[in-house]
């Protein structure tokens, strides 16, 4: 790649294509772990903006951080090569979305890992060159160390698109919790059964901090009225120790607050 002449076209459209492929695997990521009523499960908008976040971050924070560091060592590296260099990398990552749609967990990591690899080794001989030319033996591998290694945060960089790539594919519990929560305040009868029943029960604790489920259990029970001293029972019996940490307040029969949630529901 040309030092002189960096290629913006490339790395803006692949940025772009990675936003959306990361927002659109990751939802369907979300579709095939639910395996509960098919009608609870709703498309997060919100993994729209998390992606780009992620995305704009890597591409933009690490080439300003690996151009600081060759001012510092007067290696003159442009900061539009470095951004070029960096949306490039990207590449490997686009395929690897749609692995990261199985829902076997040990296969998105390992996927992950071999893309990061192949990125990392991607900027190095790319970076490699440049930096010979102006630095000794004993200084070029703590300089080419920066785009891998960060002794501050004593965490592989590169590996923080990764990490950020799959919490994308790993955000289903926030959503789930207020799409089970805004069930349970409709008092829909049915679903509130279908909430109490000990097989999605038993599912949702996988997916749901158990405090934060409790806590919807016993929403629903309060709605529904007539399951209340049930559900009670058995969400206390999951989290005895769910009061006193003050995830819920039931200050009446037919009042509920939920601080975790910012939420007050009324029946």
């Amino acid at each position: 790649m040309a030092l002189n002449a960096p290629d913006a076209y490339g790395p803006f459209w692949i940025s772009a294509t990675l936003v959306f492929c990361l927002a659109s695997c990751s939802n369907i990521a979300s579709w095939l772990d639910h395996t509960g009523d098919p009608t609870l499960w709703s498309y997060d908008f919100s993994r729209v903006a998390t992606a780009m976040t992620i995305v704009g971050l890597y591409l933009l924070g690490l080439p300003v951080v690996l151009w600081g560091v060759g001012k510092y060592w007067a290696v003159p590296l442009p900061l539009s090569f470095l951004i070029c260099l960096y949306g490039y990398s990207l590449t490997v990552f686009l395929p690897v979305m749609f692995i990261c749609t199985a829902p076997a967990d040990a296969v998105d990591w390992v996927a992950m890992l071999i893309s990061m690899a192949w990125s990392c080794y991607f900027l190095l001989i790319n970076v490699w060159g440049y930096a010979a030319e102006y630095l000794s033996k004993e200084k070029l591998l703590p300089f080419l160390s920066f785009i891998g290694y960060d002794d501050e945060v004593d965490v592989p960089l590169h590996m923080l698109e990764d990490l950020g790539i799959e919490f994308e594919f790993e955000m289903d519990t926030e959503s789930m919790s207020r799409a089970y929560f805004e069930c349970a305040a409709e008092g829909n009868v049915e679903t509130l059964r279908f909430l109490l029943s000990s097989d999605v029960h038993g599912e949702l604790l996988n997916s749901v901090d158990v405090d934060g489920f409790s806590a919807l259990m016993i929403a629903a029970a309060v709605a529904s009225q007539r399951r209340c001293q049930s559900a009670d029972i058995r969400a206390e019996e999951r989290s005895p120790s769910l009061r006193r940490q003050g995830t819920y307040i039931l200050s009446s029969p037919s009042h509920i607050l939920l601080p975790k949630e910012g939420l007050s529901l009324r029946f």
